[in-house]
């Protein structure tokens, strides 16, 4: 099953794949889904190595950007 994207038309999963493909390409909605897609998981494992929650907000959009470079 391929992740639902936020902000997507109901019943569509398009391929993560290709989202980052988009954003790859500068598309910044693109960038946008995928920030909502995986912040959670990301604030959860940056306070799970970090274990304060005003660190733990600061290093989230840099993860997401290196991770889609």
């Amino acid at each position: 099953m391929k992740p639902s994207i936020p902000g997507e038309a109901e019943g569509t999963h398009p391929d993560i794949e290709a989202v980052i493909q988009r954003v790859q390409a500068g598309d910044r909605q693109a960038y946008a889904m995928i920030i909502r897609q995986f912040e959670r998981q990301m604030y959860a494992y940056c306070y799970y190595i970090l274990k304060n929650h005003a660190e733990t907000e600061m290093p989230q959009r840099p993860a997401a950007v290196s991770a889609i470079q």
